[in-house]
């Protein structure tokens, strides 16, 4: 196993779930949100209340091992065998829209075999199961070619309704070619060489955005993108908007959050600790350890060195080399997100490179 969740109390677990049945729609506020529950993403997923006493939840995403892209429509399948059972049984999923796949209810107790099939199938991997236990296993499957074209397709949405948008006109930056979405949202930008595109969106009403989007040889990258409507001025009433990239920022930061991957610290946690170095931050995060050399800190992951990228409101920062982790930011902190190796989101893995050992993201407060 990777990764296990701590240990919940019954009621904590089972209050937590209830909490993630919530829908996604109605759960777009920072202080809504805790990182130590579930994620709404499995939690809609799951669509059932877990006894915490002889049941666990196995969860992950699958994604191709050599792009990192979530493997949409992959199959997940779990094999078990309980004491008494005459035959080892099993069930399968399919992963969703972000690669994820979620196995609600699974008998505490036993050991299942987990693999993922899409085209190649994974080796099996051994998940023993505790009762009340989130478990997150995560499976890469080698399917993409790097030296051949992959398609890139995708579907606009608007951000509060969900609805498609059509008339949307995306442009991908670096080949200069255009297409409009249809009535249902769709668009297609055919083949395209393998590694990170940027493309843009913009529709009248609605706030432009550059999104950068993972295509893999030899597969088919489908997205969701959501765009959000954008306030007008009309004459004798002011209509203020947050500025697009505080909007961005806070709406991805959610989604992240939602999606029970990585680890966060928000406001509230970061002003009970005052102005500290990025190192003192970190202490507390699960499989992170700091050290100290004289006034440089740096971390281990999971017990090996890393040296990891540290991203400033979504720009990649450079880190001082003579103070490391010790660096200081001058303005208040919204929030800091971690993410260990495999668990990085796909829009902060760098062009030409594989899963970094650790990813940090650090959000200034809006107005700070």
């Amino acid at each position: 196993m990777r990764r296990y969740a701590p240990r919940m109390s019954r009621s904590a677990f089972a209050a937590a779930l209830a909490a993630c049945l919530v829908p996604l729609a109605s759960t777009h506020s920072l202080a809504a949100q805790d990182p130590s529950a579930l994620g709404a993403a499995i939690a809609r997923v799951c669509g059932q209340v877990v006894d915490p006493a002889s049941q666990g939840v196995l969860a992950g995403v699958i994604t191709d091992s050599l792009s990192g892209i979530p493997l949409r429509g992959a199959r997940a399948k779990i094999a078990w065998q309980a004491p008494g059972d005459a035959m080892a049984r099993t069930t399968e999923v399919l992963a969703d829209k972000d690669g994820l796949f979620a196995f609600c209810a699974v008998p505490a107790d036993v050991v299942v075999l987990l693999s993922a099939t899409l085209g190649k199938t994974s080796p099996a991997v051994a998940v023993p199961i505790e009762a009340g236990m989130l478990h997150i296993e995560s499976i890469r499957l080698p399917l993409s070619n790097p030296g051949k074209t992959g398609t890139l397709v995708g579907r606009v949405l608007d951000a509060e309704s969900r609805s498609p948008v059509d008339g949307v006109t995306v442009r991908l930056r670096e080949a200069g070619a255009t297409v409009v979405t249809n009535e249902r949202g769709y668009f297609s930008l055919g083949e395209r060489t393998a590694g990170v595109h940027y493309v843009d969106l913009e529709r009248l009403g609605y706030t432009s955005r550059e999104v950068p989007i993972h295509v893999a040889g030899d597969l088919t990258q489908a997205v969701e993108i959501e765009l959000s409507q954008q306030a007008v001025e009309l004459e004798g009433i002011s209509v203020s908007v947050a500025p697009r990239r505080v909007r961005q920022d806070l709406e991805g930061l959610i989604r992240r959050m939602n999606l029970g991957f990585g680890t966060f610290l928000t406001r509230e946690t970061l002003e009970r600790r005052g102005e500290v170095p990025l190192a003192e931050h970190l202490r507390e995060v699960p499989g992170v350890l700091i050290f100290r050399d004289g006034v440089r800190a740096y971390m281990e992951v999971r017990g090996q060195s890393c040296t990891p990228d540290v991203y400033m409101d979504g720009q990649l920062f450079p880190l001082d080399p003579a103070v490391g982790l010790n660096e200081n930011f001058a303005r208040p902190l919204e929030a800091i997100e971690v993410f260990k190796g495999t668990e990085t989101p796909p829009e902060f893995i760098r062009p030409g490179f594989h899963y970094p050992c650790a990813v940090i993201l650090v959000w200034s407060r809006p107005g700070g």
